[in-house]
């Protein structure tokens, strides 16, 4: 005949819900851990909110970036948070060498809560300058072929231009009509040894190397940009805005999507 205790009953219960509950937890932090990881060190989501890189990367797209590419710092980290100086590389896919011409993710000096993403130009070593709009690098004009116009939503008009690196690397650049540029000459300038230069793809509404962000040190660099991942006119975020203006930003950032930026790479 087997005899209950309720007391003992309701003591093992206990045990048993304090028990599920802590593996809950433990579970939660793992992934949380992991999350971390994987956003430190291999890839992360990230919001361009400007229009320094247009019309390569238009304000509101969702980059997919890769934080493997250059090695991860202390800036590849959330807040900055310093645990260690220079670069930490993974074995077989992290690279010392950024190539002229990627989009890079970096921090710059005079900005601590703040990430950019620029064009790669200027190498360590290089001599740099800008005259009349075109770069030269080491003293050599780099390839520049006109390419039309191009009207932004607002209807501001742009030249396009074609330029081709040194290394071969073809991209597009923007220049504003009607906009007083104070970077069309520049320079010149050498790159310091493990640093490099960047500029923005919209040419003259771009605070990149040729103004106050500067030469841009190495281990400041954050990940390499890949492609568009989501796009969308719309807002998720605004400044001043009520918890319930969130609800109505939501379905207007879905209903504004611009499908034919998804999938573009950088």
């Amino acid at each position: 005949m087997t005899i209950y205790n309720s007391r003992t009953n309701k003591h093992r219960e206990k045990e048993i819900q304090s028990f599920c509950i802590i593996r809950e937890l433990r579970s939660f932090l793992y992934v949380l851990i992991l999350a971390m990881l994987v956003r430190s060190f291999l890839l992360e989501i990230v919001c361009v909110p400007t229009g320094s890189m247009k019309f390569t990367i238009l304000e509101q797209d969702y980059l997919l970036v890769t934080k493997y590419s250059y090695g991860a710092s202390r800036y590849s980290l959330p807040f900055n948070i310093k645990l260690w100086n220079g670069k930490v590389h993974l074995p077989f896919i992290s690279s010392d060498t950024p190539q002229r011409g990627e989009v890079v993710v970096f921090q710059p000096h005079h900005k601590a809560s703040d990430k950019y993403i620029k064009r790669l130009i200027g190498l360590p070593g290089d001599k740099v300058q800008i005259i009349d709009d075109v770069i030269y690098i080491n003293d050599v004009a780099i390839e520049r072929q006109t390419d039309g116009v191009i009207n932004d939503d607002s209807g501001k008009v742009y030249n396009k231009y074609r330029e081709t690196l040194p290394n071969g690397f073809s991209h597009f650049a923007y220049y504003a009509q009607d906009v007083s540029a104070s970077v069309s000459n520049w320079g010149p300038e050498y790159v310091p040894q493990d640093s490099y230069f960047f500029m923005g793809d919209n040419r003259y509404e771009s605070n990149d190397s040729r103004l106050d962000v500067g030469f841009v040190p190495s281990d400041h660099l954050v990940a390499k940009a890949r492609f568009i991942i989501f796009s969308s006119t719309g807002r998720l975020f605004a400044e001043q805005a009520q918890w319930q203006d969130y609800f109505y930003n939501t379905i207007r950032w879905f209903r504004e999507l611009r499908w034919n930026r998804i999938g573009d790479d950088v």
